[in-house]
């Protein structure tokens, strides 16, 4: 299991809150914080990522805003992934939060869904706003998908 938490923040699709939580859960993160999930996203999708969850022994928790889950739990480091165009501005440094996650630091990545997925007010709620760095915007679930297939490399 890969010690680091993925936030999923301001979703309206059941369909992508239950992709977020299978490639959080397939890929071995240890917990699932959804915050702002709105209508059929919180009535359908949190659910089926509760399932998701539980079945694959990954911690998930709900809140209704960002602001809420960050204070109530308090990470050590929290990096606010967003494109280039919306206020990513600079590249992970996927070594780096290997070695915060080595030193036993509380890491946190979080990823809106909705372009842009973090407001500048949201952006400056954590501690780094940066971004995946591919060729073009793959969208929320795939820049997940990288950050957790690149820790897993460099955490064995």
């Amino acid at each position: 299991m890969i010690p680091v938490t993925v936030v999923y923040h301001n979703v309206h699709s059941p369909r992508k809150v239950e992709e977020m939580a299978r490639t959080v859960t397939g890929l071995g993160a240890r917990r699932l914080v959804i915050t702002r999930a709105l209508g059929s996203a919180a009535q359908e999708g949190v659910p089926a990522a509760q399932r998701l969850c539980l079945e694959r022994d990954t911690e998930l928790h709900f809140f209704q805003d960002l602001e809420e889950a960050l204070e109530a739990l308090e990470p050590d480091v929290t990096f606010m992934a967003e494109d280039r165009e919306h206020g990513g501005a600079e590249p992970l440094d996927f070594d780096e939060v290997a070695e915060l996650i080595e030193q036993g630091k509380d890491v946190w990545f979080v990823f809106g869904s909705a372009r842009p997925g973090l407001s500048k007010r949201e952006l400056e709620l954590g501690d780094r706003a940066v971004y995946i760095a591919t060729e073009g915007n793959i969208g929320e679930i795939g820049a997940v998908a990288i950050l957790l297939h690149e820790l897993r490399k460099r955490l064995g």
